[in-house]
């Protein structure tokens, strides 16, 4: 009797981190469904010691790419589109210098006290990074990987997973020829920005063959990942360095797979003020 209790308690533990991981599973899946999104989004990340409110409306299309982002705080009414990832952005910047720019979403203006670029929004960026640790989250669910419940917000119920990397560090890394930062990332589906503060550079330092940095063994020290039971969706993101909050994701009022007019993404649409 007491070998089958034992075996039990073992057991029951493997198969709630099972559930958690076909959880898991089903929301990746669901995201790479998405064709389109328009939400709301408020976030907050880590910036100098101090956490950095910002509130937009965002509508994306993921084929052909095109994203519209109406700022609304903390500077509102600055819009940006851009469609193609690997052309500028029209940006209206509502203040000086009161005309239209082109811009880079990887230059100094638009990536300024951001962690990410516009080419991160969506479900895509959490879905990758996930997608880079499942192997090691299900060899050992356990030490990964926990059911938080469920919890309300905004009257919407959303079961809550608890992601960590017990073995989160640091480790030097030796940059290769030609390699950037971003390069670097991107590969290892890493934070751009706690790279830099780790390494106390700045997005646009420049790094050589041979420099020796030092990389996270993860995106971030832990996760919570609040995901509708309506849509299937990670509406809440937070991340965790340190047990610190890193960074804060919330998408409200979301729309998925929205058919977007013709010129829902043209400078010439008659609701944009470009």
């Amino acid at each position: 009797m007491r070998i089958f209790l034992f075996f039990l308690i073992c057991n029951s533990g493997i198969l709630f981190a099972q559930n958690e991981i076909k959880l898991l599973d089903h929301m990746i899946n669901t995201i790479s469904q998405v064709s389109s999104l328009e939400y709301e989004l408020h976030s907050k990340e880590l910036i100098d010691d101090k956490l950095i409110y910002s509130i937009s409306k965002v509508k994306l299309r993921k084929s052909p790419y095109s994203i519209y982002c109406y700022m609304l705080h903390p500077r509102k009414g600055i819009e940006i589109l851009l469609n193609g990832k690997h052309n500028d952005a029209l940006v209206k910047p509502n203040s000086f210098p009161y005309f239209n720019l082109k811009l880079s979403p990887y230059g100094k203006l638009m990536r300024n006290k951001q962690h990410h670029t516009i080419i991160d929004s969506g479900f895509d960026n959490i879905k990758n990074i996930l997608l880079s640790a499942i192997d090691s989250i299900k060899l050992n669910p356990k030490s990964y990987i926990s059911n938080l419940g469920i919890k309300q917000k905004n009257n919407i119920y959303f079961n809550v997973l608890k992601i960590i990397n017990p073995n989160f560090k640091y480790y030097k890394y030796v940059v290769k020829d030609n390699e950037t930062i971003d390069d670097i990332a991107k590969r290892n589906h890493l934070c751009v920005y706690l790279i830099n503060q780790k390494n106390k550079i700045s997005f646009f330092d420049k790094i050589n063959n041979g420099d020796i940095i030092y990389l996270p063994s993860s995106y971030a020290e832990s996760f919570e990942i609040w995901i509708d039971l309506d849509t299937n969706l990670p509406l809440i993101q937070k991340v965790f360095i340190n047990d610190n909050l890193f960074e804060y994701y919330e998408f409200k009022n979301i729309i998925v797979n929205k058919i977007f007019d013709e010129n829902e993404f043209l400078e010439s649409n008659k609701f944009y003020g470009f």
